[in-house]
């Protein structure tokens, strides 16, 4: 699976080499330690630097309704508040985050140089939280995953003599499972050197809501840390409505 996304991605940035002047650059996330992944059907949640019954390298599952309240429906207030000290061990310690923090080759983003604004955005997620953790991954014999797709996706890439100083964008984010059958919106958003995902839904699987949540945030590591006088002058040319992400 990662050969063929790696496949897409270069293909995307070689279809950027055109007279049309396009900059483009492959994405690699490094997640944040609270990054957490929902099965809210089941009252679980995985928490990325969390390890389980001393395996490190297990993510989950915890208690939801152990650290209090569950989050609403979509309600990202919610999930911002959620404070979890407690992490009351659930099932078998599954390893939701595959490649714990770092996710090389997550997809790439290609921009018109001459204006900044981005004409494309490839991501996909699958691979590196809960490809194979809830019912909807798995049939007998396989597990299916799930597919990222982008729409609406608007925003811009600064650069600095070909040094990319800060991405500002925001996109809708759908998570597609089992050939669209059962599909969770929500969105992603870039400010600077720093990404946020929230995916929060409850689209019925079988005869009941089956609610899932991606609340994941991090730096891009393609994209230095932006200098002060840089940040301040790109945020406020930043226009996004949705969501920011926190600025380290």
């Amino acid at each position: 699976m990662r050969f063929y996304r790696a496949l897409l991605i270069s293909v995307l940035l070689s279809l950027a080499v055109t007279p049309a002047f396009a900059g483009s650059t492959s994405l690699d996330f490094v997640a944040d330690g609270d990054s957490r992944f929902f099965d809210l059907f089941s009252d679980a949640f995985a928490q990325l630097d969390q390890g389980y019954g001393g395996n490190p390298a297990a993510d989950g599952y915890f208690r939801v309704s152990t650290e209090g309240p569950t989050p609403g429906v979509g309600v990202e207030a919610d999930f911002d508040a959620f404070s979890p000290t407690i992490f009351d061990e659930l099932g078998q310690g599954p390893s939701v985050f595959e490649s714990e923090d770092g996710w090389i080759d997550i997809g790439a983003i290609v921009w018109d140089d001459a204006t900044g604004d981005v004409t494309t955005l490839v991501l996909d997620f699958q691979e590196f939280v809960a490809f194979d953790d809830t019912a909807l991954n798995f049939q007998p014999n396989q597990y299916l995953g799930y597919q990222t797709i982008l729409s609406n996706v608007s925003g811009t890439v600064y650069e600095t003599a070909g040094t990319i100083e800060g991405i500002f964008l925001a996109a809708d984010v759908t998570f597609s499972y089992r050939g669209g059958a059962v599909e969770y919106a929500g969105t992603i958003l870039f400010q600077g050197d720093r990404f946020a995902l929230f995916v929060a839904d409850d689209p019925v699987y079988g005869f009941n809501p089956y609610r899932i949540a991606w609340d994941v945030e991090g730096v891009v590591a393609n994209v230095p840390e932006p200098r002060a006088g840089i940040a301040i002058a790109l945020l406020a040319g930043a226009a996004l409505t949705k969501r920011r992400p926190r600025l380290a």
